[in-house]
């Protein structure tokens, strides 16, 4: 991990290193496995303090139930003190419940803390993006379908007046579509682009920084053996309306 990390922070890049798919800590979160959890947070805060503000922290990746809000809340804040103790501005990332779904910021209990960023994920209309519904954003006539586009635009706002009220920044994580898993529908490639445009347009209209879903398996865009875009029409689309990336870490 270290090697890794400092590869990246070499190259100029943002870097996060979160604690994910931790099945043990979501199914059973009792005080035996929030202590573990707690230090193994202690072990890698200590070991990366004083790293570049480009390296973030994010507690937890997509808690889902049984983790309900409030032990999601508990344990956010629990590692944050955790945090604070070697790392006091860092970055940190926190995520709500339902795999960190973009609905679930509002059950979020936001600290009062100038180095905290909200983190949330966008995979609506879950249909399109993990299912067998093979087009989006257009109609059979091929005129735009404006009600799809709307939906995506009004969920990204109601996000982003959420983290106005509460005073606090925002970060999509992840948002995707399903495209290589050969037990869905074949997604076509103009509702792809489609669905991407629409979500990128509308978080950079808010302000909203964000990362794409690469996991080199179903909703891979770059392929990792060839060094080459396989959605480059996908990469060229998120290009075009978000052409400059950020150069600066947010520091509060």
């Amino acid at each position: 991990v270290v090697e890794v990390v400092t590869w990246a922070l070499d190259c100029d890049l943002f870097v996060i290193i979160n604690a994910h798919h931790e099945d043990w800590l979501v199914d059973q979160c009792n005080a035996n496995h929030r202590k573990m959890f707690r230090n193994i947070w202690r072990k890698i805060a200590a070991r990366f303090q004083g790293y570049s503000n480009r390296l973030f922290f994010e507690v937890l990746n997509e808690a889902r139930p049984p983790m309900d809000a409030g032990a999601c809340n508990d344990v956010n804040a629990e590692v944050l003190s955790i945090i604070r103790e070697t790392n006091p501005t860092r970055l940190v990332l926190l995520g709500g419940p339902q795999w960190n779904g973009h609905k679930a910021v509002t059950s979020l209990a936001v600290p009062r803390d100038p180095y905290v960023m909200i983190n949330f994920h966008y995979y609506s209309p879950h249909s399109f993006t993990h299912g067998d519904q093979p087009t989006w954003g257009f109609r059979a006539d091929d005129a735009v379908d404006q009600v799809a586009w709307d939906l995506v635009w009004n969920d990204i706002k109601s996000v982003a007046e959420w983290g106005q009220s509460h005073n606090v920044p925002l970060f999509c994580g992840e948002f995707g579509v399903m495209q290589n898993n050969p037990d869905k529908a074949k997604k076509k490639d103009r509702a792809v682009q489609c669905w991407y445009k629409a979500v990128t347009e509308a978080l950079v209209h808010y302000g909203i920084p964000f990362t794409v879903w690469d996991d080199g398996g179903w909703f891979r865009i770059f392929d990792r053996h060839e060094k080459t875009f396989q959605s480059s029409r996908v990469h060229a689309t998120i290009m075009a309306v978000n052409p400059s990336p950020p150069v600066n870490a947010v520091t509060g």
